[in-house]
């Protein structure tokens, strides 16, 4: 979590909101997701959907636990590096709720489990004879994030201070910090002294209130997940009625 001691005052309830999202993720973890409930066997597409989610929980727990970590560490960088993270895992996981909601008042089971099969095994990777199944990739990440303004449009303002930028802007000036370019190099670990014409470098330099501003914006991702994983749990008991109806889902 980060430590709000030392965080400029402007910062500190954005990030505070940031501490209590991740203690609510943690509290939806599950060590395990077991097919049998009570002596019933689950649904299958219900025991796959929870299994997603539960995946999804994990990555964005140990993520901001790493942004935390490496900001209170003085490690600016990869602070950001992993705010990127969230921000791209919390747009992928959007898509995935929309979908799935969009199927599931259709009624259409064959739709939730292609969708979440394509969830958990698309890669990037190219395809081949020995391939173990042949999914369909996902698109690129920035299809998705470029379907998140709506969602920053409608975010609490501790979220996003200030005007929402869209979010290919905010996703864009994140990736300028991550990439080796100026904003990556010099403009995060360099002071100029023009009067001496000398770069000063030290990494507490890349801990700028507007770098945080940064982290604090991609962070974002995660409030995504917390709220639409707990929308989907609350949606399994009508996929598990939907599927005993199903022969191919029971």
């Amino acid at each position: 979590m980060f430590k709000i001691c030392g965080l400029p005052e402007n910062t500190r309830d954005s990030a505070k909101r940031v501490n209590d999202t991740l203690k609510s993720l943690r509290s939806l973890q599950k060590s395990k997701i077991s097919a049998v409930d009570g002596h019933q066997l689950k649904p299958k597409i219900v025991w796959k959907v929870e299994s997603y989610v539960q995946g999804v929980l994990y990555r964005t727990v140990a993520i901001v636990e790493g942004a935390c970590r490496e900001w209170n560490n003085g490690n600016g960088l990869a602070a950001v590096i992993l705010s990127r993270s969230a921000f791209e895992t919390g747009a992928v996981f959007l898509e995935f709720r929309t979908q799935f909601n969009n199927a599931l008042n259709d009624g259409d089971l064959d739709r939730i489990d292609a969708l979440t099969m394509r969830h958990i095994f698309s890669d990037k990777s190219e395809k081949s004879e020995s391939s173990l199944w042949e999914i369909e990739a996902l698109p690129s990440v920035m299809t998705f994030i470029d379907k998140l303004d709506r969602y920053l449009a409608s975010a609490p303002a501790e979220n996003v201070k200030g005007k929402p930028k869209p979010a290919r802007s905010m996703y864009n000036f994140l990736s300028e910090i991550v990439h080796p370019n100026y904003f990556g190099t010099l403009g995060l670990y360099a002071e100029l002294d023009t009067s001496k014409a000398l770069n000063v470098f030290d990494h507490k330099h890349a801990l700028k209130p507007m770098v945080f501003a940064q982290i604090l914006a991609g962070l974002v991702g995660a409030d995504i997940v917390l709220t639409y994983a707990n929308e989907i749990f609350d949606k399994l008991p009508d996929l598990a009625q939907a599927a005993s109806s199903h022969s191919d889902y029971a």
